[in-house]
């Protein structure tokens, strides 16, 4: 198996991954307020907000908005449910 390996664009304030050819993007990054979600075609069945100790820390049904005002500053982890995929991206909030 090849794997390809593509270094970081710092100046994008947009996270974003393949999910079977739909581009997924999280803005913006980092966020002090609230994350936007997009999955191309896919619909958002639900997204969870993690912490790095593993614990979910905000769970979000349906949205493509995500209040994160409650959260301290730090890096997490969002996890965003699809009918047929899960994908995890890390994510900055900074107050």
């Amino acid at each position: 198996t090849a794997y390809e390996i593509r270094p970081r664009d710092w100046s994008s304030d947009v996270c974003s991954s393949d999910l079977s050819n739909n581009k997924f993007k999280i803005w913006p990054v980092p966020a002090s307020n609230s994350i936007t979600l997009s999955s191309g075609t896919k619909r958002i069945l639900k997204s969870e907000i993690i912490d790095l100790t593993g614990n979910i820390v905000l769970t979000s049904n349906n949205q493509s908005s995500i209040n994160v005002t409650n959260l301290k500053s730090g890096i997490y982890y969002i996890r965003i449910f699809t009918l047929k995929n899960v994908e995890t991206q890390k994510i900055e909030i900074v107050k």
